[in-house]
């Protein structure tokens, strides 16, 4: 089986080498293509991003992106343990730094064996994932409200909630001055959502990382005197019917040991379509 690992340092061209193949699992490749469409723009944040695949005779096995300092990610699908091999070897020989990944299940566990050969390195679980589509909302009697798009004069809650939100992420914690440019960002690029309650924000909700035919939601928070209270379902919903009059599915990541917020999505519509890993070296 002749495989190969390809290395490319221009997100445009990766965009145009992968896009269909990562678009036949839309949903589930929602992270690595977000990215990527992101990656390819000509202002984009992401300065120098890590792109590869992994190929066998010109068909597409995996994608992988990395922008650094985050998790080299994955696309949807399993793997033949041969191709996992070959990344992770070629990673190594590279002196590709990476703090870990983000894959499917099998994949991951597969990667991780091999880095473990390569380096004795160990990793632990930083979180079980699991990716929701949604393509219709629940009609349910979610609380009374209404969704806001977050205005300048929101900023320095929204900088506040951004802060608190960040502290149960695994990946970093933001100060309230990152919170704050996160914010102006967000604010500007009309991405973030509020839930009022008699004109009160009680809750937040945010558009992120859209596809050909999806888009994400994410950074869904409720301070902790507001919790219980059915804000965070009711600004979920309506952002996702909102959404879907403009793509055909919305979707979003969960963390597998929060039964709770699963349960949340899934009454209002969202079914399961993959699980994911995110291994952290150690």
């Amino acid at each position: 089986m002749d495989l190969r690992f390809t290395v490319y340092e221009n997100p445009q061209e990766f965009l145009q080498r992968t896009e269909a193949f990562l678009l036949e699992r839309e949903a589930e490749n929602n992270l690595p293509l977000g990215l990527l469409y992101q990656a390819a723009e000509p202002d984009s944040p992401y300065k120098t991003p890590f792109l590869a695949l992994a190929e066998r005779e010109a068909e597409i096995i995996a994608a992988l992106i990395m922008t650094p300092p985050h998790y080299l990610i994955w696309s949807a699908g399993d793997i033949p343990d041969e191709a996992a091999a070959l990344v992770l070897r070629e990673l190594f020989e590279r002196n590709i730094s990476f703090p870990g990944i983000v894959a499917p299940k099998e994949t991951a566990q597969k990667a991780e064996a091999e880095w473990k050969k390569l380096t004795g390195a160990g990793s632990e679980t930083v979180m079980d994932q699991r990716v929701y589509i949604l393509e219709k909302v629940n009609d349910l009697p979610y609380a009374g409200g209404t969704l806001a798009l977050a205005s300048e004069k929101d900023e320095e809650l929204a900088a506040g909630w951004i802060s608190d939100f960040s502290r149960a992420t695994p990946e970093n914690t933001l100060s309230i001055e990152e919170g704050r440019k996160k914010a102006r960002q967000f604010i500007s690029e009309r991405s973030l959502y509020l839930w009022l309650e008699d004109g009160r924000p009680v809750s937040m909700a945010k558009k992120a990382r859209p596809t050909k035919h999806g888009v994400v939601v994410n950074l869904v928070y409720t301070p902790d005197e507001e919790r219980k209270k059915g804000y965070a379902s009711a600004c979920v919903a309506a952002l996702s019917r909102k959404l879907l009059k403009s793509y055909k599915f919305c979707s979003l990541y969960t963390d597998l040991a929060n039964p709770t917020s699963n349960h949340i999505y899934q009454e209002i519509g969202y079914k399961p379509a993959a699980d994911s890993v995110m291994l952290k070296w150690i």
